[in-house]
């Protein structure tokens, strides 16, 4: 579900639970790496979809920072263009923390951390997190590349 607070989304995985007999801490956290970056590629083609993580469209934004955005020669609400910017608020959005049992996906500036908690809480533009179909999506293509890689 959607993280409503701005923050960070937190993961945690069972390898044991999805039946994957992983044993080595090192597998586990590759496994966690890979996944984590594959949960945020996923969170980042929604977006450039205009989509929220209910799979609402974005609220449009406000006239005013339309027509300023506009002013400055960035096309409003268009294509890949919605939460972007500069492009330094995605960017920033990374793995923070990593554990072979856990992964936090955060932001790592405290400017873009605040760009997204505005965007989230006052726009209710929540893209931050992912739904189930989407958590499905990125551990079925961890799976499937720790068996490539001949971790499990």
């Amino acid at each position: 579900m959607a993280d409503k607070t701005g923050g960070t989304v937190r993961i945690d995985i069972s390898f044991h639970g999805l039946g994957i007999p992983v044993v080595q801490d090192w597998v586990k956290k590759e496994m966690l790496r890979h996944l984590a970056m594959m949960c945020r590629a996923i969170m980042h083609r929604r977006i450039r979809t205009g989509k929220n993580i209910g799979g609402s469209p974005f609220e449009a934004y406000k006239p005013g920072y339309a027509k300023w955005k506009a002013k400055k020669g960035r096309k409003v609400g268009a294509g890949k263009d919605w939460l972007v910017f500069s492009g330094q608020m995605l960017a920033a959005h990374q793995i923070t923390e990593l554990t072979s049992e856990y992964f936090i996906l955060g932001f790592t500036y405290a400017t873009e951390a605040l760009k997204a908690w505005v965007n989230q809480v006052k726009y209710k533009r929540y893209f931050i997190g992912l739904t189930e179909a989407e958590k499905t999506e990125a551990i079925n293509n961890t799976v499937a590349h720790a068996r490539a890689e001949g971790w499990i």
